[in-house]
């Protein structure tokens, strides 16, 4: 009976995620590429799976691959996972995201299901284009069987064939913030092969490989969460590198992680 509720609240929650996709989006979609809009998708699979990394820890003996379809007309993204084993239990997950031209708003959200424990996310991304390059601020909720358990700040520059992010996650702990900090970067040929790469603090690695047709369409793409090997001296400096890139943000960490634990 519980496994059928959860399942349930999975299907549900995944409707949702439908609707948001198919729901016609108007606007001059000549404001954003389709490279753009391939790179929200790569940002957004590796905001997931940091998630889950975080979560539920990492298992470099289980890829998670994924379908994908970058729907350049209706400006939105989707992928999903199918049921998948990991640490030894079953994982499943879709995501989202759709951008608004008339506001400059990336709206993302994702279902998902790990054993028996059920979890959503929800965020907005507010998107700033030039002629060369792609800005995007997002700010993630993650909630499991609808409760706040954390939440990530992410900013991202796309310039040309890739984008470099920096990722600030917060955990909820018996009411109290723990933050932690993601580098993160991917790259983008012209045959529509991507790769992501990412090092977090927790001792984890996120890496994907993929390809999204250079026109849009349907793709796939392959997910690792693996340990970071010990000494993590590469953490160690990417860490370093990040303290001074974030030096800014303690202002809008501590006024989000206040209102994450009140």
């Amino acid at each position: 009976m519980k496994s059928t509720c959860i399942n349930a609240l999975f299907c549900t929650s995944w409707a949702v995620v439908c609707l948001l996709v198919s729901t016609p989006k108007f606007g001059n979609a000549d404001e954003i590429t389709v490279d753009q809009l391939s790179d929200l998708m790569i940002d957004n699979q590796g905001l997931n799976a940091e998630f889950i990394g975080r979560f539920f820890g990492p298992d470099e003996n289980s890829p998670l691959v994924f379908s994908s379809n970058v729907n350049f007309p209706g400006l939105s993204f989707l992928f999903s996972l199918a049921p998948t084993m990991y640490l030894g239990q079953n994982l499943m997950l879709m995501g989202t995201g759709v951008f608004d031209p008339a506001t400059n708003l990336l709206t993302l959200s994702s279902a998902g299901l790990f054993g028996s424990r059920a979890w959503t996310t929800a965020g907005t991304g507010v998107v700033t284009i030039s002629p060369d390059n792609l800005f995007t601020d997002v700010d993630a909720d993650f909630f499991e069987s609808g409760i706040l358990r954390g939440d990530v700040i992410s900013e991202t520059i796309e310039r040309g064939g890739g984008a470099t992010s920096d990722f600030s996650v917060a955990t909820l702990e018996n009411g109290e913030v723990d933050d932690n900090t993601v580098i993160s970067s991917d790259q983008r040929m012209s045959t529509g092969t991507w790769t992501y790469q990412s090092i977090a603090e927790l001792g984890y690695t996120v890496s994907s490989i993929g390809f999204t047709p250079p026109t849009g369409g349907p793709g796939s793409f392959t997910t690792t969460i693996a340990p970071v090997p010990e000494p993590a001296s590469t953490v160690l400096i990417g860490s370093t590198a990040l303290a001074i890139v974030i030096a800014g943000k303690g202002r809008t960490r501590l006024k989000r992680s206040t209102k994450s634990s009140s």
